[in-house]
């Protein structure tokens, strides 16, 4: 029984899907603290450099920041809606 190369075939077969598993669990990591930095950090300093270090009340300071995080939500939802990627008839009815 010679087993030696068809071993060889499935072992490189199952070194390339964990390796394209392992870049696509990064790739995912990576996105999602893209997306964190952008909808809890980015308004934030948006909104202080908008201020200009001027003082306001709390309350109109988080409004502001939750106008600007609805902002880039809608802006995100409308560029992922009208790129070529998106089928026809897709959700973004």
């Amino acid at each position: 029984m010679e087993m030696g190369e068809p071993e060889r075939g499935r072992r490189a077969w199952h070194d390339g899907l964990v390796r394209r598993r392992a870049a696509a669990g990064l790739l995912a990591g990576v996105g999602l603290v893209v997306l964190g930095t952008v909808f809890v950090v980015l308004p934030g300093v948006v909104v202080d450099h908008d201020l200009a270090g001027e003082s306001v009340a709390a309350q109109d300071r988080l409004k502001a920041v939750n106008d600007v995080r609805t902002t880039l939500l809608r802006w995100s939802a409308a560029w992922s809606c009208s790129s070529e990627r998106t089928p026809p008839g897709g959700n973004c009815g």
